[in-house]
């Protein structure tokens, strides 16, 4: 008996001492988007990694992270700042001034450039090539992309914080991550189905040990690295067979994308605010691994599908007819993968846009 309590105390005190150990020497600085930190806290708005569960939009980035590794670039990690409503964006942005012409640019990791720094994202080069295009005009354009957001999560984004502070103008960019929760199985029209809130414990009946650094140090070293759709995509519905797949995603349609594109467009024109949409840029034959769970063979019949969506809504919302996959198509080489732009290739959609709002700008 005596062994077993000498035994019992070791086994508690090194468990302990390990616990106390790894929260001294963890690091809080790896907060790439590509590998999620190993203690990342999802219920706190502070603390290791940039994604928090938020209530009404599943998640967010957590603001004010101003030294927040985003991802790693080819020359090395780079160093990014967060503001204080979560958006990929250096400045502050405070209530407008007068004679400013402000843009928001709504959307996915397209728009938020996570393959790009910050000097290098389309919203950046966009406000650089205006303010040339309009010497003595103030605008600003705020990047308010969000990587693997669909436009269930840009919906709410848009009511609050963006309606709040007062765009003149909303560039929405959405068209492939909506694609991914119709293959999954118990469709749901809020893709309640797909999303998952990264809030749930991983040890089922004991959550106390999702607080534990040594159990999460534990399921690093058990799982390895990890991304975000890890802790996002309800995995348990996403079918494993590519049969399986194929005929959820026939069965669900663009029909929630087509509708929570045209509520968003519909409420901003409500409020006197102009709306650009240009159809989402997709070439073929392009290497494109980051997501396993969507099937190589549905990228172009997808992107397509919401790509006719938009077509048809810029004509229903007499919207500027902006042809952004058909313009693209002609430069693979500006293109990281099959959806994401490189450096050349922002810089050219920032062009592109450039001349297509000019005359939108009051």
């Amino acid at each position: 008996m005596r062994i077993f309590t000498y035994l019992l105390y070791l086994i508690v005190t090194s468990l302990l001492l390990c616990e106390i150990g790894l929260r001294f020497v963890v690091t809080r600085s790896d907060d790439t988007y590509w590998k999620i930190p190993p203690f990342p806290f999802f219920d706190r708005m502070d603390g290791p990694g940039v994604y928090y569960a938020h209530p009404y939009s599943a998640y967010q980035m957590k603001p004010n992270k101003t030294s927040a590794v985003i991802y790693l670039h080819a020359e090395g990690p780079r160093m990014d700042v967060i503001d204080e409503y979560g958006f990929r964006e250096p400045r502050k942005i405070a209530r407008k001034p007068q004679g400013t012409f402000r843009i928001f640019c709504i959307g996915e990791s397209t728009t938020y450039g996570a393959r790009n720094t910050y000097e290098h994202t389309y919203p950046f080069l966009l406000e650089q090539k205006l303010k040339a295009l309009l010497p003595g005009r103030t605008i600003e354009v705020v990047n308010a992309g969000l990587v693997s957001a669909t436009t269930a999560e840009s919906l709410p984004r848009l009511i609050h914080p963006i309606l709040d502070l007062e765009p003149d103008m909303v560039i929405l960019y959405h068209g492939f991550n909506d694609l991914v929760p119709r293959i999954a199985n118990n469709f749901r029209t809020d893709y309640a189905h797909f999303r998952a809130t990264p809030l749930s414990p991983w040890y089922g009946a004991f959550p106390i040990l999702d607080h534990s650094y040594l159990a999460r140090a534990v399921r690093r070293l058990s799982i390895g690295n990890q991304v975000l759709h890890d802790f996002t995509f309800r995995k348990e519905n996403i079918p494993k067979d590519l049969p399986s797949k194929l005929e959820n995603f026939k069965k669900n349609t663009p029909a929630v994308f087509q509708k929570n594109m045209e509520v968003m467009i519909h409420l901003l024109q409500s409020y006197s605010i102009e709306v650009v949409v240009p159809t989402f840029a997709f070439v073929p034959g392009k290497e494109d691994t980051w997501i396993d769970d969507f099937p190589g063979e549905l990228w172009q019949q997808g992107i397509e599908e919401n790509n006719q969506v938009i077509r048809e809504l810029q004509t229903k919302y007499h919207l500027s007819a902006i042809d952004l996959n058909l313009s693209m198509k002609e430069y693979p080489e500006l293109m990281s993968g099959k959806i994401h732009f490189n450096d050349e290739g922002n810089d050219k959609v920032a062009g592109i846009l450039a001349q297509a709002i000019l005359s939108q700008i009051r």
